[in-house]
Formats: C-alpha cells, structure tokens, sequence
C-alpha cells in the first residue's frame, strides 16, 4: 500500500505472516508503519506487507448494516438517530446475483455533508467518517 493512501486509525490487513489478520494503524513513518498487532504489541512494517481490507456483506452486517433486496441491488443502511432527527445515514449498494460483494454505490448523508463516491475498502470509509466528522468506530 503506498504511505499517502492512510491515515492513523486505519484498519489494514497485514499480509507478511501465514495468515494474514487485521492490524490498526497507530504511526506513519515515511518508510515504515507502526501498528497494534492484536496480541498487546506494537510492531513496525513496511508497507508492502499491507493490504486494504474490502468491504464485504459480512462486514456491513457485523457493523449493524440493515441488508434490503430490490429488484436490481442489495442495499445496506445504516442510520443514527437522536430523538426524532436523524443524525446520518450510511448507505452501500451491491448488484444484486452478483457473488461478489462488490461495492457499486455507496453515499454518507451528514447536516450539510453529501459525500457519494463508492468505497470499497474499510479504511476509505474511515477516512470519509473521519473527515466529515461522524463518530463511528470500527473495531475488527
């Protein structure tokens, strides 16, 4: 993974063990990453033993994603509530029949925030959480 595509916090899978598992990025260094290895220690890495993580079925419903079939697409949301206003909704569409979870569509609505690119990797959608303020986080 190139260094300028991450930020602290990210969600990343380290992929220079046997089997690979999710790591948590906790320093960025200009040729090497610092990360939370899961079993109470740090440990540096280069980035080419990263990897992103996709943003698959399993996933959005682990993160109480609510899963809706129409005609065409799979839809998961996700909305926040305070009192009778809703705070944000996250939304990710996939095609429907379709054995991959590919990620075709995806929109944050947030106050004034519209944010409506598709994302497909987990730390993509923690930085636009990130970067429009939403407090939401991903523990994996």
């Amino acid at each position: 993974m190139d260094r300028f595509e991450l930020m602290v916090g990210d969600w990343v899978m380290r992929t220079d063990v046997k089997d690979p598992y999710p790591v948590q990025i906790l320093e960025i260094k200009e040729y090497s990453v610092v990360v939370d290895n899961q079993h109470g220690n740090t440990v540096i890495l280069d980035y080419t033993d990263l990897q992103p993580i996709p943003i698959t079925r399993e996933f959005l419903l682990k993160e109480n994603f609510i899963e809706q079939e129409n005609r065409d697409f799979k839809t998961f949301y996700n909305q926040v509530c305070f009192g009778d206003k809703v705070d944000y909704t996250i939304i990710f569409e996939t095609e429907k029949g379709n054995d991959s979870d590919r990620i075709i569509y995806s929109i944050i609505e947030y106050e004034a925030f519209l944010y409506n690119n598709p994302m497909y990797y987990i730390h993509e959608f923690q930085h636009v959480l990130k970067l429009s303020n939403i407090n939401y986080e991903i523990i994996l």
